[in-house]
Formats: structure tokens, sequence, C-alpha cells
């Protein structure tokens, strides 16, 4: 045979030998890509390369709020003096003291009065009172008060009294407040030119309404009655604050004192009407509503 021809024969046996020893790695490649791909279940986490957002960082609470001071209240005083064909003057001054420490609160208060006409006195009053509760739950709460009125030209010119009883929070809001009570006591008065105290048990029915108008302004109304055998005595006293600044306010109050038995040559009502300018302590006199 040729030569020539005996090479190219074993070239071709090589060739054919090689393509059968490749034909199985072929075959197993193919498989695999013809094969599907594997579900994803769904509630599998992402990838690990897709790293999460860390979560928003809580802020921190805020700190609790500043409890109200023990002791409040404030001081005012008026004067009014004119001269000329005719002089006269009048001095007022008023205050109020609160003392908080739950369940208790008690308030003081007090007042004085003095009017001349050409040198001579033509009206005098002074009144102190404090008034001590005990509250028994946010809607009530009993009470103990003494009140000591002294009045050198009215109907009734000494007045000593005390009672106790039970009293309710009506009204509690940001902005309104009132509170009603009933007691039960005795009164020590003294009439007007009379020499002797007479001394009687008496009733009591007391009323506080506090409306704050504005971050400026309140309106007050207070209500003190007591009511016996001999007598009935009405003592409303209306008041209007405004702030000046800070702490600095003007009142503008209305007094009206009525006794229902008086002595012979006497009225049965006194009135009192003033412009103050005062300090409050503790809190501002009026704070602003929500």
């Amino acid at each position: 045979m040729h030569i020539g021809m005996i090479k190219r024969i074993n070239r071709g046996l090589g060739l054919s030998l090689c393509v059968i020893g490749l034909n199985p790695l072929l075959a197993r490649a193919e498989d695999a890509s013809s094969a599907p791909a594997a579900a994803v279940p769904a509630d599998a986490p992402p990838p690990a390369a897709a790293a999460s957002m860390p979560a928003d960082v809580p802020k921190p609470a805020p700190p609790p709020p500043t409890p109200p001071p023990h002791w409040s209240g404030d001081f005012s005083a008026g004067y009014v003096k004119s001269s000329g064909n005719s002089s006269a003057s009048t001095l007022n001054v008023k205050f109020d003291v609160d003392y908080k420490s739950d369940p208790w609160d008690n308030l003081l208060t007090g007042s004085a009065f003095r009017a001349s006409s050409q040198g001579v006195n033509t009206d005098e009053k002074y009144s102190i009172g404090d008034k001590l509760l005990y509250n028994l739950n946010p809607d009530s709460y009993v009470f103990g008060q003494v009140n000591f009125d002294d009045d050198h030209y009215g109907p009734i010119a000494e007045r000593l009294s005390g009672s106790t009883g039970y009293g309710r929070h009506i009204l509690k809001s940001a902005t309104q407040t009132l509170d009603m009570d009933l007691g039960v006591g005795a009164d020590h008065t003294r009439d007007q030119g009379a020499g002797h105290f007479r001394s009687s048990v008496i009733g009591t029915f007391d009323a506080s309404y506090l409306w704050k108008i504005s971050g400026n302004s309140q309106f007050k109304q207070t209500l003190r009655t007591e009511f016996g055998p001999h007598n009935t005595f009405i003592d409303p006293v209306t008041e209007l604050k405004l702030t000046i600044i800070a702490n600095f306010f003007a009142a503008l109050d209305y007094e009206l004192r009525y006794n229902t038995e008086t002595p012979a040559g006497t009225y049965h009502s006194d009135q009192i009407t003033s412009i103050n300018i005062g300090y409050a302590f503790g809190k501002p006199p009026t704070a602003t509503p929500p």
C-alpha cells in the first residue's frame, strides 16, 4: 500500500477516537444546560449580597413634666387720692396664698379696704379667711374653714364663723374650673353699736368659678354664703385679671356684701369696686389654654 495513503488513514483514525472520547463530556454539559431552573421558595430570605437597611433608632422618651409648686398665690394693692375743693382717698389691699400637697389644699385669703373724705374715715373693712380641703377623690372633697370680718361702718361690726362640710369639683378643664360645697357650723357676731356678741348655728354654701379666657386674662367669680336663724350673709366677688408683663397683673374687682337683717338706720348692702396692681408667685396669674 502506498505510504502516503497509510499516513492519512492513521490521522483519520486518531481524530475519530478523539471525538468518541469527548462525546460523554459534551452530552453531560448539554443535559445540565437544558435542565429546568430550581424554584425559589416565596419565603426564602434575600441573597446575602443584598444587605437589609438598619431599623430606625427609637427617639428618647421626653422628660416627665415638672410638678406644680406647692406654694402659689398673689398680692395686689390699689390707692386713689383726690384733693382740691374736696379731699378723699381709698386704699385697697388683697392677697391669696394657696398651698397644695395632694390630697391636701389650703387657701388663705385676706383683704383690707379704707376710705376717707375731708380727712375723716368713711369706710373701713378687714377680712381674713382660711379653708382647708382634703380631696377624697378627683371629684369630691371635705373641708373645714374659718372666717373673720371686721367692719367699722357696716351693719355687722364683727363676725367670726367656722364650718365643715362636703364639696364637689364640678368642672375641671384646662381653661375652666367650678367648685361648690355645703357645710354646717356656727358664728359669733356683734351688731354695729352693740356691746355684746350673739352666737348661732349656721349653714354655709360656697362656690368658686375660674375661666382662663386667654393667655393673659382670666375671670373669677366666688360666692360665700352663711345662713342662720338671725341673719343671712351673702358675699359675691367678681374679679377680672389682665397680665401686664411676666408675673405682674392688673385686677378689676367688684364685691357686694349683703345682710338680710340689719340694725335700724343701717343699709343692707355694701359695695366695693377697686382697681389694683399685683404680683403673682409660684405660677403666673393666667395660663395659656391649649
